[in-house]
C-alpha cells in the first residue's frame, strides 16, 4: 500500500511538472493535447501531425506552407528558377530569364525580337525584319531582293531586272546594258568605234563618226572634211575633184 501511494505521488509530480512543454505528453489522454511531431502545434491543430517541419497548408494544395514557395496558391508550390514565377506557369522553369513564350516557337518572349511571331526570333542587322524572312539579314538598309540578283531592292536601281542594279550616270540605262555608264548623254556604240551613237553621225560605220563639214561624207574619207562642196582629191593636188578641171593632173 506504502508502495502504490508514492508511484502514484511520483506519477502526480511528473505530469505536473511537464503540463507546460507543447510535446507529446504520455500523461494526457485528451487527444486536443497531442503533439506527436514535437512542432508546438497540437495534432487537431497540425495539418502534417507527423512532419515536424510543416504544419499549415494556407492554399489546401498538399505542400506545407514552409516548403510552399507560392502559400497561398494552390496552383504552384515551386520555382524552380527562383524567377518568381511558379513552376506550372513558367514555361522555362529553368531559366531565370524566360517565363513565357507567347508564340510557342521555343523560344523565350524576353530573346525573341518577335514574341508573337512564331516563324521569326531574330532580327541580326535590326532592320524589323526576322532573319527567316530576310534576304539580307546582316544588312539593315536591305530586306528585299525581287529579281534575285543579290542586290536588296533598297539599292537596286533596277528591283526588277536581275541583269542590271547600277545605274551611274543615272541615264535610265543600267551599267551592265550602258556602253558608256559614266556618260549620261550615251548609251550605245552600234559599231563598236568608242563613239556614242548619239555622237557618232556614221552609228553603222566603225571607220567614220565625225561629218564635220556636214556632206554626208565622213571626215575620215572626206578629203576635204571642212569643205562641204568637196569630198576627194583624185589627183592629190590639193585641189577638190568637183573644182578641179584636171583630175588626174
Amino acid at each position: 500500500m506504502k508502495k502504490l501511494l508514492l508511484f502514484s505521488t511520483l506519477l502526480i509530480f511528473a505530469c505536473t511538472e511537464e503540463e507546460d512543454l507543447p510535446v507529446a505528453n504520455p500523461c494526457l489522454t485528451d487527444s486536443s493535447q497531442i503533439d506527436t511531431d514535437g512542432d508546438g502545434v497540437y495534432n487537431d491543430m497540425d495539418l502534417f501531425p507527423f512532419n515536424d517541419t510543416e504544419w499549415a497548408d494556407s492554399d489546401g494544395d498538399g505542400v506545407g506552407d514552409n516548403l510552399d514557395l507560392f502559400p497561398y496558391n494552390a496552383f504552384e508550390s515551386k520555382d524552380s528558377d527562383g524567377d518568381g514565377v511558379g513552376d506550372n506557369s513558367d514555361v522555362f522553369p529553368f531559366n531565370h530569364t524566360e517565363t513565357a513564350d507567347s508564340d510557342g516557337d521555343g523560344v523565350g518572349d524576353n530573346l525573341d525580337a518577335f514574341p508573337s511571331n512564331a516563324s521569326e526570333y531574330r532580327d541580326t542587322d535590326g532592320d524589323g525584319v526576322g532573319d527567316n524572312s530576310d534576304v539580307f539579314p546582316y544588312d539593315c538598309f536591305g530586306t528585299i531582293d525581287t529579281d534575285g540578283d543579290g542586290v536588296c531592292d533598297n539599292i537596286d536601281a533596277f528591283p526588277n531586272n536581275s541583269f542590271e542594279s547600277n545605274d551611274l550616270d543615272g541615264d535610265g540605262v543600267g551599267d551592265n546594258a550602258d556602253a558608256f555608264p559614266n556618260d549620261a548623254s550615251e548609251t550605245h556604240d552600234t559599231d563598236g568605234d568608242g563613239v556614242g551613237d548619239n555622237l557618232d553621225v556614221f552609228h553603222l560605220n566603225a571607220f567614220e563618226h565625225l561629218d564635220s563639214d556636214g556632206d554626208g561624207v565622213g571626215d575620215n574619207t572626206d578629203a576635204f572634211p571642212n569643205n562641204a562642196s568637196e569630198t576627194n582629191d583624185s589627183d592629190g593636188d590639193g585641189v577638190g575633184d568637183n573644182l578641179d578641171a584636171c583630175q588626174n593632173t
